[in-house]
């Protein structure tokens, strides 16, 4: 059985498609890494139910150079960065300015996520979840670049979820999904603080990631959200915000692994 289709295919799979084509793009969201640049820079602006303000999310990656950085900031009149991390010589730091503090991590790998690959069995005649290891992308930027909890949970019972229209956001195709989530368990309800019953996502259709997404309660008020706001690939991405030192003079390092800044290599 064949479950691949064409990109030009993909893009127009919209109002009743099949299952197969809700595979595909279920299949292409769970594995956005294998279709993104090794440069990609980005903002996007978040909102969960638990927060007391939106945040807003500004990343760049080079994984030609094993590089990345990313911030997270309140989103209210002059604040300032809540959190930074980076991605240096093999390993990961991270910066809270909330704390005056900065974990060194033993390495970049500890920040691994897993993707996923969709497979047919024919001896079992379903289709089958199979987890696959890939090296990581900056954890904060998931919401956008690898949302796997929204994909995996939310998504897939096919039955709960219809493709509804193709558009174009930010100049990007994508593909606009309309889901129930009343059936979700109350274990991945507390889990992940899911408190709405719909939710709409926009998602590219060439890469997978998250456009934007909007969660409701009962009377269709927006509980969650997540829009970007800019997303660049390849040679139009963003340089890589490089680390100073500077950046964490007089904070306290806090690493349980007794690394500091030499183990960077950078002092």
């Amino acid at each position: 059985m064949d479950y691949s289709h064409s990109e030009s295919e993909l893009a127009n799979c919209s109002g009743t498609f099949s299952n197969s084509c809700k595979n595909d793009i279920f299949s292409k969201m769970l594995n956005t890494v294998d279709y993104l640049d090794s440069k990609i820079s980005g903002k996007f602006i978040i909102y969960r139910s638990f927060f007391d303000v939106p945040h807003i999310v500004e990343f760049q990656i080079d994984e030609s150079k094993k590089t990345h950085y990313d911030s997270f900031t309140p989103e209210r009149t002059n604040a300032a960065i809540a959190q930074e991390s980076f991605r240096i010589n093999g390993r990961h730091l991270t910066v809270s300015h909330s704390t005056n503090t900065y974990t060194v991590w033993p390495s970049a790998d500890s920040y691994r996520r897993d993707a996923h690959e969709i497979r047919f069995m024919e001896e079992l005649g379903q289709i089958v979840l199979v987890s696959r290891t890939v090296e990581s992308i900056p954890s904060s930027t998931a919401e956008c670049l690898a949302n796997y909890n929204i994909v995996y949970y939310w998504l897939n019972d096919f039955d709960t979820w219809e493709i509804e229209d193709v558009t174009t956001y930010l100049g990007r195709e994508c593909w606009v999904l309309s889901g129930d989530l009343s059936q979700i368990s109350k274990i991945i309800r507390s889990m992940y603080h899911i408190v709405s019953i719909a939710i709409t996502l926009y998602v590219d259709c060439i890469t997978g990631v998250l456009l934007k997404y909007y969660l409701y309660d009962v009377n269709r008020k927006t509980t969650d959200y997540m829009y970007v706001e800019k997303l660049l690939f390849g040679d139009s991405a963003d340089s890589v915000t490089e680390f100073s030192a500077d950046t964490v003079a007089g904070y306290r390092n806090i690493s349980p692994w007794g690394l500091d800044l030499k183990s960077l290599e950078v002092v």
